[in-house]
């Protein structure tokens, strides 16, 4: 998925910098916005057409958080980022799907791109979606690249009313989303390491080449998700440094809880990648024994008929001069002879342990 992206971007080769250009996969809905402005006093939301942005007033008092749901319209992403003060880079970030994680922050603004994520089990492939949140001008604006439910918790949260999300302020907002995108890739590791686990039982039992294939894929996704999660971090991080002064002094513990929950997830990451590494090594070595095991067998038996052969290679040359070939009893003597050795070359590898 990310070669995919990083292929499409190719789109966007011989442009000017700021060209906005949506780089991503086709989409079958349209881009729409919805405004969410609260106090202790209880929620709004509504719709809002990209005809009201020109003319929009946002309510005073209370914290207004605008969704854009969908990035393939630069157009509209445009006029958003025109009406809020973002820099056009920072807008062709929003539409340039295939950005990689990161914080800025320009004078009143604070730029963040982030990742949400899910794991799709039966494909095992870890779904992306870039996330962009920009708090500015006295609001908290996300563009989102899916139709997701990554922050219907948040929703859900503020309709309720429960806890403090309607009393605190925008930096306790960023906090919360924030957390839900790093829950979101908490929650595709764990369903990932469920895999990795089954896996792993597979490939000790008995390696097979689809299982072996299966764990590759799943490696690839865990260490591009590793690799997403590690500027996600640095972003977190960023963001909740103490005397940054982007989170106030009472929400700070919040923005730590979230880059603890950030640096679990990346650690999380690295542990499963290095695990899915071990399972190919012990792959490897199982191999190399079941194969030391035959070799094994096949040299005592051939070390066994060693002799046999000898004994039958030297009565098979019927020399005239041979007195044994004239014994009346001398087939069953060569018969004996070879019984003999054979039985006795078995026991004497049985007693050193060698099979």
């Amino acid at each position: 998925m990310i070669f995919d992206q990083l292929r499409q971007r190719l789109l966007k080769t011989g442009e000017p910098p700021g060209s906005m250009v949506y780089v991503g996969r086709a989409k079958e809905f349209a881009p729409y916005l919805e405004l969410v402005s609260y106090d202790p006093s209880g929620v709004e939301t509504r719709r809002l057409e990209p005809s009201e942005l020109d003319g929009l007033v946002l309510p005073e008092g209370r914290i207004n958080w605008l969704r854009v749901v969908g990035v393939h319209d630069p157009d509209l992403v445009r006029r958003v980022g025109e009406r809020f003060g973002l820099h056009p880079l920072h807008q062709e970030d929003v539409v340039n799907t295939a950005q990689r994680p990161k914080m800025e922050d320009d004078d009143d603004l604070v730029f963040l791109v982030l990742k949400a994520m899910e794991y799709d089990k039966q494909a095992r492939v870890v779904r992306r979606e870039q996330v962009s949140i920009a708090w500015a001008m006295g609001a908290m604006v996300s563009f989102q690249e899916h139709e997701s439910n990554v922050w219907n918790a948040v929703l859900e949260r503020l309709r309720r009313g429960k806890g403090r999300m309607r009393g605190a302020g925008y930096d306790y907002l960023l906090c919360v989303l924030m957390d839900a995108l790093v829950d979101s890739a908490l929650g595709a590791l764990a369903e990932l390491s469920a895999d990795v686990e089954t896996m792993e039982g597979r490939l000790t039992a008995g390696r097979r080449e689809r299982d072996l294939l299966a764990a590759y894929d799943l490696r690839r996704e865990v260490i591009f998700l590793r690799e997403t999660l590690w500027p996600m971090r640095e972003a977190v991080s960023r963001l909740a440094q103490e005397d940054a002064g982007y989170i106030a002094a009472e929400y700070a513990a919040y923005a730590h809880d979230v880059l603890d929950h950030a640096a679990q997830a990346e650690e999380v990451a690295k542990a499963l990648a290095d695990l899915i590494a071990s399972m190919f090594e012990i792959s490897i070595s199982l191999a190399g024994h079941q194969m030391n095991q035959v070799m094994k067998v096949l040299t005592i038996i051939a070390t066994i008929f060693i002799p046999i052969t000898f004994v039958a290679g030297v009565y098979g040359m019927n020399f005239d001069n041979m007195p044994e070939l004239h014994w009346e009893y001398g087939y069953y003597y060569a018969l004996g002879a070879m019984g003999v050795m054979a039985l006795g070359l078995a026991i004497y590898f049985w007693r050193r342990k060698w099979w």
